[in-house]
């Protein structure tokens, strides 16, 4: 209205200097000139005058900090779960094969929302684009590769045969001497859309996995950071952060034709964030979109590219829909190597995650890129099948791997030969294959019982000079760990791994004569053997269930001064972590120190 004001003052003063030089010379032609400057006027005020009409775009006098400051993004809020529901009702009858599912139908009903100037689909019919009249802009997804719906018999039947597979690794010939890692042990993990909990959508990486990820690179040597959820931020992909990482594993949503924050319609790569400032000059490369029942921002390809330092010859791992795009932007940045999903590919997030850990078990373990990329179940990943949504058709699929110099062997770590080793790896951790015998000692045979310890201590104690001992109040085995020099007691998620039956076999056994848990790495084929020595009851010292149950100490406390965790396995109903009496004297299978 400012601007209108402005415009009837000139128009105004105009007018009265036009009208003095009429009368002095052509009266008659400064009466016409009068008339038609008075019908100026009137046209440009009523258009100026809200009363007279809508104002369909006041994004010129409302700056970006109001559109997207607290009470702007309320009003996208609002609007967005109003088409939130829409969407819904339209997936729901596109799903039940319903001809009234038409997406020109759906853009109409959100169009005709109040707050709404205008909305239109992308080119591929995955994304709602929408313009508020104050001027705003947000985005909506429509599919979502991890919604169960799409799931067909193809994909089902591949899905499992990925799930069920031993993945054996092809050798790859490689005559170079020379081999490349990257320069920095540090790891960063980035999960932005971890919680969410939806029976329909199946994005969630499971909280197992993320830890079975987090131990596969710290087996490496590599310090890892993780972030989950809304503690990811805009910040965690800027590069003066991420050139710190010599691996950098980021899983969530991609996708592209969106919307920016300026109206702009640009390819976009999914990031949620939580209230963290917004720079000015980034607002031409972002966009806010609706994912997963919240707000989100997304970043361009070209914010990347303006934002990325030059990195340590990492390892980039970009699981998402499209992060394909983004393959030239690392690797002329400092990446080493490059893992992600074609253009015109979207990605099946509870085989992607998967797909993420077995490649990161393998890498733990000294094998190169292409070894672990080349095996047999991969090569069938490059494009597994084809689903059609609104006519358009989409590959499920498309997983690949570049490495910056392609002849030359890229490895998370290079593992020299290892002589006589005392642990193997199973699902990520390295295990003893023995248990510990007399403090600091193992058994001589895997098939060994070894002794009986209770919780915290170093020392084989009786039932009496255990609740004499210090050792009754403590709630760590440090620096009471009885394992040999190098090991210690394993964690709760330690022990948790080998029942991971995503990765590992455990089955009931005999070996040398002796019952016990023979537990798999389903990847690489090494075992341990856990015999089933029972524990030893209180007060009075004796045995029980003697090759009928595993009874083995993880280093977490459970409750107090009673109770802590230990893995308990079994002839009859498997395998489960329990607490246990913390003097109930059980044994121990240690683990690498890290």
């Amino acid at each position: 209205m400012k601007q209108c004001s402005n415009l009837n003052s000139l128009m105004e003063s105009n007018t009265i200097q036009k009208n003095e030089v009429s009368l002095k010379s052509h009266k008659s032609r400064g009466n016409i000139l009068k008339i038609f400057s008075i019908l100026a006027v009137s046209v440009l005020l009523f258009f100026c005058n809200d009363d007279n009409g809508k104002n369909d775009d006041n994004s010129d006098s409302n700056s970006i900090e109001e559109l997207y400051g607290e009470k702007g993004l309320e009003l996208i809020n609002e609007v967005s779960e109003q088409c939130e529901n829409y969407i819904e009702s339209y997936l729901q009858q596109y799903f039940s094969q319903n001809s009234n599912a038409n997406i020109t139908d759906l853009v109409n009903k959100i169009n005709n929302i109040d707050e709404v100037k205008e909305a239109s689909a992308n080119d591929d019919n995955s994304v709602i684009r929408i313009q508020l009249k104050n001027g705003a802009c947000f985005n909506h997804l429509i599919l979502r590769a991890g919604d169960k719906r799409l799931m067909t018999e193809e994909i089902e039947n591949v899905y499992q045969q990925f799930l069920n597979a031993e993945n054996q690794l092809r050798n790859v010939s490689n005559t170079s001497s020379n081999y490349s890692t990257p320069n920095v042990k540090k790891a960063l993990i980035l999960v932005p859309f971890h919680t969410n909990e939806d029976p329909i959508i199946d994005f969630v990486f499971p909280t197992q996995d993320i830890k079975s990820l987090a131990m596969y690179l710290e087996n490496a040597g590599y310090e890892v950071t993780t972030f989950k959820d809304r503690e990811v931020t805009i910040d965690h992909l800027r590069g003066d952060y991420l050139k710190q990482f010599g691996v950098i594993y980021i899983h969530t949503h991609g996708g592209h034709s969106f919307k920016t924050l300026l109206g702009i319609n640009t390819s976009m790569f999914f990031l949620v964030i939580k209230g963290v400032a917004i720079k000015k000059t980034d607002n031409e490369d972002l966009a806010y979109c609706r994912a997963e029942g919240s707000q989100c921002i997304t970043v361009s390809e070209r914010w990347i590219s303006k934002n990325l330092d030059s990195l340590p010859n990492s390892l980039v791992y970009i699981d998402a829909c499209w992060s394909g795009k983004l393959k030239s932007i690392f690797l002329n940045n400092g990446a080493g190597a490059f893992v992600g999903w074609n253009n015109r590919s979207v990605t099946f997030p509870p085989l992607t995650h998967r797909i993420a850990n077995n490649v990161f078990n393998n890498l733990s373990k000294g094998k190169e890129l292409d070894e672990v990329y080349y095996s047999s179940i991969w090569s069938s990943l490059e494009s597994f099948a084809l689903i059609s949504f609104n006519d358009v058709d989409i590959d499920i699929g498309g997983y690949f791997h570049t490495k910056k110099v392609s002849n030359i062997p890229y490895y998370l770590i290079k593992k020299e030969e290892e002589e006589d080793s005392d642990w193997v790896l199973i699902n990520g951790v390295k295990w003893a294959t023995r248990n510990v015998g007399t403090p600091g000692t193992f058994v001589q045979n895997p098939e060994d019982y070894g002794e009986y310890y209770m919780y915290g201590s170093k020392d084989l104690l009786s039932w009496e000079d255990y609740y004499n001992s210090g050792y009754a109040k403590v709630n760590t085995w440090s620096p009471n760990d009885p394992s040999p020099d190098g090991y210690r007691v394993p964690s709760w998620d330690e022990l948790a791994s080998l029942l991971n039956t995503t990765y590992v076999t455990a089955q009931w056994t005999i070996q040398n004569g002796v019952y016990g848990g023979k537990f798999t790495d389903k990847s690489s084929g090494e075992s341990i053997f856990l015999p089933a020595a029972g524990w030893r009851n209180l007060p009075d010292g004796s045995l029980e269930n003697v090759g009928v149950q595993c009874y083995y100490w993880s280093s977490s406390h459970w409750w107090g001064e009673y109770y802590a965790n230990a893995l308990v396995y079994a002839s009859i109903g498997g395998g489960a972590c329990k607490t246990s009496t913390r003097n109930g004297a059980h044994n121990i299978r240690s683990v690498v120190s890290k």
